[in-house]
């Protein structure tokens, strides 16, 4: 985490040795830990992930990876 004085920047990363599938997934003690940042933030936060989150990053997928596709 790293506060600024406009806002909370809050970094996450995905579990590495999830099998292929999963890459990228979020573990439940990694969204344990965010959402008790987040709850007692008392402020705007930024939450930076080097994947994109589900839903996040859309477009032509005969072009482009996009963050709804299969392996989520």
């Amino acid at each position: 985490m790293i506060d600024l004085p406009f806002v909370r920047i809050i970094a996450v990363a995905p579990k590495r040795d999830f099998p292929k599938e999963r890459a990228g997934t979020l573990s439940k003690g990694t969204l344990a830990w965010l959402e008790q940042r987040l709850l007692h933030a008392g402020r705007d936060c930024w939450i930076a992930c080097h994947y994109p989150l589900r839903k996040t990053v859309m477009g032509d997928r005969a072009k482009v990876f996009t963050s709804d596709m299969g392996c989520w």
